[in-house]
């Protein structure tokens, strides 16, 4: 830049800006020096176009190059499942500050909070940094100069630093919803920058190692050798291939696996806390439980219902319970918030055949304590049959007297002829942190519990129980607080048999749009011949989970073309995830399920009923 000529201080002393007989020299001096910067950040800006160099990143980088694109191949998927993700390239993403568009330049991993995310590749941790549209991010780089981004994190993983060294699959981080994605759904956003240069559609990418079906751990412990599967022992039979854990056959053994329920005194089949059958689960590792012959279950059984308990995650997560010897499923089972101590009943599949014939599965994608409790399986020398109920309000002691701590409740049934039930309970209030039990009148209280609850919390958990002798059942709670007790169904000599299948999810708002389910809304799930469920199904043991719910509320499942009924399934908190599992009848192969709030809706299959 050529400014004119510099001019002596003005002969009365001023400087030369408030000298009046230099004031059209200075206005010309002030002219060349806009226009100089003028042509510095136009020249700028069309490096940027030509060269690539992301200037206001997600907005002028260059398109993706499919040579670039093809010279990067992962080593691992990214995060573990469940999840799911589609190709929003260059989606437009609003605009910045200024008014300017921006524009998506990654793939977006939709997956609950504290699902942990995985190194893709060899490399370095090179930076670790916050922002307000990213969140907290991390950054790992190869040794070729091609980095991979990630944002939104909840956390990083122990151990993760500036310069540290990481091998492909290791812990780097868990999934989030920090930065702008809080106003949306939890998920990672990943970009991938071959060379260091410009990002590249990471789609393509992403799909040739696709794991949205889960990425077990396989590491061995002293329980024995793998291919044992004695307790504690988490190895899978079979290998890791393609993100599922590979054993035996991927689906049930064919051959009649209808049967009938038959109940027992709850037991207790694992407690992680005291190592027993199972140790504290770490993210994605896989552990193997034994259930057919332990606690008054049969040998041949396939199918049981139990209740898993959560004590103190680390994160925000769920778990999985399914059959051994099937891919891992991208379903769940028990969805919980960091330190929360929640449980949750389903029907779950038992392994029929190979290493892991008799045994349940278990997946966890934070490290937590885990509790599994047994009341009830199924085989095909079963006695009761399940008829399905319009859901019926048995008690709220809302209106009536609050359930004192220690006290037992009878409640009656109005049931005639029935061996069980299956019921829906839910804690209102309670005054402390603590568990609710139902068990068959006049029997002995037993040591299990049928749900946990922290204080104030409203916890819904089903329970299927066996009726005592006058048709009734005694509910306890370890401390003050309000109870409602609602009837889904029955269980006697004639009726619906259970099968067992592999979990299949029904239905998921978060995928695709992500469009929430409006207050008031009754969404039609079809159930019947989806998703490879038997076409003559009448009835099924859902998981109904709820997530980014928007105002307290509730959710109502029943059979299609009868009224909503007066009964919940599930009440909802602000911001949080629930879920909580149900058997309901389907009218025409479909179930209804209402919410009063708006919220992200999920529902999986764990059993159906024929």
């Amino acid at each position: 830049m050529a400014f004119l000529p510099r001019l002596p201080r003005c002969s009365h002393g001023r400087p030369r800006r408030t000298c009046p007989e230099h004031g059209a020299r200075a206005r010309a001096e002030r002219h060349v020096r806009r226009a100089f910067w003028f042509r510095v950040g136009f020249g700028a800006l069309a490096l940027g176009f030509v060269t690539g160099l992301p200037i206001l990143s997600g907005r002028y980088s260059k398109p993706s190059s499919a040579a670039d694109a093809a010279a990067v191949r992962l080593q691992a998927f990214p995060t573990g499942g469940p999840c799911t993700y589609e190709d929003s390239w260059h989606a437009p993403r609003g605009t910045d500050a200024n008014g300017n568009p921006l524009y998506h330049e990654g793939v977006d991993v939709i997956a609950r909070t504290g699902t942990p995310i995985y190194a893709v590749a060899e490399g370095t941790i090179t930076r670790m940094s916050t922002s307000n549209r990213g969140g907290i991010q991390i950054y790992l780089t190869r040794s070729d100069g091609t980095y991979f981004f990630h944002a939104h994190l909840s956390a990083y993983a122990p151990g993760m630093s500036v310069g540290t060294r990481v091998t492909a699959g290791q812990l780097i981080a868990y999934v989030g919803q920090t930065g702008d994605a809080q106003f949306s759904v939890a998920h990672l956003h990943f970009e991938v920058h071959p060379g260091g240069g410009a990002a590249v559609n990471p789609y393509p990418i992403v799909r040739e190692v696709d794991g949205c079906y889960g990425r077990p751990r396989t590491t061995t412990t002293t329980a024995g050798p793998p291919t044992t599967l004695r307790p504690g022992t988490t190895t899978v039979p079979g290998k890791v291939t393609g993100g599922v854990v590979s054993g035996g056959s991927s689906s049930p053994t064919t051959g009649n696996l209808v049967g009938g329920l038959t109940t027992v005194a709850p037991f207790r089949l694992a407690d992680s806390r005291s190592r027993s059958w199972l140790h504290r689960q770490s993210p994605g590792e896989v552990q193997v439980l034994t259930v057919a012959g332990r606690g008054g279950v049969a040998a041949e059984a396939t199918l049981a219902s139990l209740t898993f308990t959560v004590v103190n995650p680390t994160f925000d997560g769920f778990l999985a319970a399914f059959p051994c010897g099937v891919d891992v499923p991208p379903t769940s089972t028990v969805n919980y918030a960091a330190g929360q101590t929640v449980s949750n009943s389903a029907f779950v599949g038992i392994g029929t055949s190979g290493a892991g014939k008799g045994k349940v599965c278990v997946r966890t994608n934070v490290d937590t304590d885990v509790i599994v409790d047994v009341g009830a399986y199924v085989a095909d020398a079963g006695t009761l049959a399940f008829t399905p109920l319009t859901p019926r309000r048995l008690i709220d002691t809302r209106t009536t007297t609050v359930l004192r701590s220690g006290a037992t409740l009878k409640v009656a049934t109005g049931t005639v002829g029935v061996g069980a039930v299956t019921v829906n309970v839910t804690a209102v209030d309670a005054a402390e942190a603590g568990t609710i039990t139902v068990w068959p009148c006049p029997e002995t209280r037993p040591t299990s519990a049928t749900l946990n609850m922290g204080v104030g919390d409203i916890v819904p958990n089903a329970a299927t129980v066996a009726l005592g002798s006058d048709g009734a059942l005694c509910v306890s709670a370890s401390t003050t607080t309000h109870v409602v007790i609602d009837l889904m169904g029955t269980w006697q000599r004639t009726g619906l048999r259970v099968a067992a299948v592999p979990p299949v999810r029904l239905l998921d708002t978060r995928e695709g749009k992500g469009i929430r389910v409006d207050a008031g809304q009754t969404v039609t799930v079809p159930v019947a011949g989806v998703g490879g469920l038997p076409a003559n199904v009448t009835a099924a043991q859902v998981n109904v989970t709820t997530t980014g719910t928007v105002n307290n509320g509730f959710i109502t499942v029943w059979p299609c073309g009868e009224e909503r009924p007066t009964a919940s399934n599930l009440n909802q908190k602000v911001g949080t995830t629930k879920a909580n599992g149900t058997v309901v009848g389907l009218g025409g192969g479909q179930l209804c399920v209402y919410s009063s709030s708006p919220t992200h809706l999920v529902l999986d299959v764990t059993g159906v009923l024929t």
